[in-house]
């Protein structure tokens, strides 16, 4: 590589890091962003699952529009000069990037649309870098796609994304999460805006859903939920794995439909069930603090009702699957502060566990508190 590719190379990569390092400055709400995700709505809506888009950073405050606006103007001065293929991809790829978080969608897709569809081969740019240009042009395609009504190119889009991300690259590939990017109960998250990979894994899914094909969907879900589930932090996008592992519980019980009352279910249905439910509780803890006294945490009230329902329909009457569901409700017990819907499962599962004390004691406190 020559002094000019050299310094060809450098601009783009100085100004890739620049719009990276200000991302990660980006204070901004997940559970506010996300707070509808997965919400299934009536099937001749024109949006029948809500997916809702990712951030951006389009008139927020902080200089996100003058550092874009800047940043443009670098990568043009820069495609101006002779680039090596590798270098134009690269160009593209961080060129639309600027775009996309500019909510410049058309800008976006002009920038990519022209750029392979492929994983490109091993060149001068590292293995890893290269992964990281493709996932994220792929993404962005796949958005745009959406943005037209096109759902069945999108899908195309994130599934070859997701192909490549687990099939080529490796099979265990693994989510990538910057040092810098943190999330917890409180507000003010400086959570990444976008992780590609999980984003195409994600998209995928609802994808299939909203186009109706249910099976798959489920099956592309539950597959984004296994990757998510073994993410560093194991805070990152709690809230949005929240909203998918409810959307995919609601997906398998509706497919078990009445079946349960006429077969039991088997025994891997009734764990995944369970299982689901447990990561629920999980991704509830990782959420939700303990309520302030205005408070209301409405998504464990939600848990709580589907758990005891879901534990009747795949018959959890063991003493071992009233322990498990015990556990469910005793910490929801404390995500909402001795809530009386909460007491009433508990009450129910603590007399069918046969401990009659315990179900006395919360029978007491549910009589004080709903009066």
């Amino acid at each position: 590589m020559g002094r000019r590719g050299t310094v060809n190379f450098s601009s783009i990569v100085c100004s890739e890091a620049e719009l990276e390092e200000y991302l990660l400055s980006v204070k901004w709400d997940p559970l506010e962003h996300w707070k509808d995700d997965g919400t299934v709505q009536a099937a001749d809506s024109a949006q029948p699952i809500i997916a809702r888009y990712p951030m951006n950073i389009s008139g927020s405050s902080g200089g996100g529009d003058k550092l874009l606006d800047g940043l443009e103007k670098r990568l043009q001065k820069v495609s101006k000069h002779t680039l090596t293929d590798e270098e134009k991809y690269q160009l593209q790829v961080v060129l639309a990037k600027v775009y996309f978080y500019g909510a410049k969608f058309d800008q976006c897709k002009q920038a990519v649309e022209s750029l392979p569809t492929a994983l490109p081969d091993e060149g001068t740019l590292s293995p890893a870098y290269a992964k990281q240009l493709y996932m994220a042009q792929m993404v962005m395609r796949g958005i745009a796609a959406e943005i037209e009504g096109d759902r069945g190119a999108a899908h195309t889009m994130y599934n070859k994304a997701v192909l490549a991300f687990k099939e080529r690259l490796s099979s265990q590939a693994a989510i990538v999460v910057p040092r810098g990017s943190v999330s917890g109960s409180e507000r003010g998250f400086r959570e990444e805006l976008v992780n590609w990979p999980e984003e195409a894994l994600y998209r995928r899914a609802m994808m299939s859903l909203t186009l109706g094909d249910t099976a798959s969907g489920i099956g592309e879900l539950g597959s984004y939920i296994s990757v998510m589930d073994n993410v560093t932090p194991p805070t990152f996008r709690a809230f949005r794995r929240l909203r998918a592992n409810r959307l995919y519980m609601q997906m398998v019980r509706q497919r078990l439909g009445g079946d349960a009352a006429a077969q039991p279910p088997s025994a891997e249905v009734k764990d995944d069930v369970m299982l689901s439910h447990r990561r629920q509780l999980a991704l509830l803890k990782a959420t939700y603090a303990f309520p302030r006294a205005s408070e209301t945490h409405n998504e464990v009230l939600h848990e709580v009702d589907c758990a005891a329902r879901d534990w009747e329909l795949v018959q959890g009457f063991s003493r071992t699957d009233s322990l498990r569901l015990l556990e469910i409700l005793y910490e929801s017990v404390y995500l909402t502060f001795n809530s009386p819907r909460v007491l009433r499962h508990l009450v129910h599962t603590l007399v069918r566990f046969g401990d009659y004390h315990e179900a006395s004691l919360a029978f007491g406190t549910y009589r004080e508190l709903a009066g």
